[in-house]
């Protein structure tokens, strides 16, 4: 099933399943490398629900955190789309980190 539907199905159902079980899809810090600041941060720009950040997805969350908080950086965007996919931030592939850089990159011009 691809991801997209996957994740479809679960935000019907209003539930997200991990590896540890089901979680509570309105609780930020229930996601993998989602502290309590970063829950405050994200829910300051219209991002207040795992269900949310899973909607808008994890560069379109760091633009919105980057023009309130210019001091965010790569290893936030790193954050978010682990949290994103529940994976340690540090494990995330080759492939999509250079992705993400690319993207941090480029908002820098």
């Amino acid at each position: 099933m691809p991801l997209a539907e996957y994740i479809g199905r679960l935000l019907m159902a209003g539930i997200y399943r991990c590896k540890w079980g089901v979680i509570n899809m309105s609780e930020l810090t229930s996601m993998m490398n989602i502290g309590k600041e970063m829950e405050k941060k994200l829910i300051s720009v219209g991002i207040e629900s795992a269900e949310k950040l899973i909607e808008v997805g994890a560069k379109d969350a760091f633009l919105r955190l980057k023009q309130k908080y210019p001091s965010v950086c790569l290893v936030h965007l790193y954050t978010l789309e682990g949290a994103i996919h529940d994976i340690e931030f540090n494990r995330l592939s080759e492939d999509t980190k250079k992705e993400l850089k690319e993207f941090s990159d480029f908002l820098k011009k």
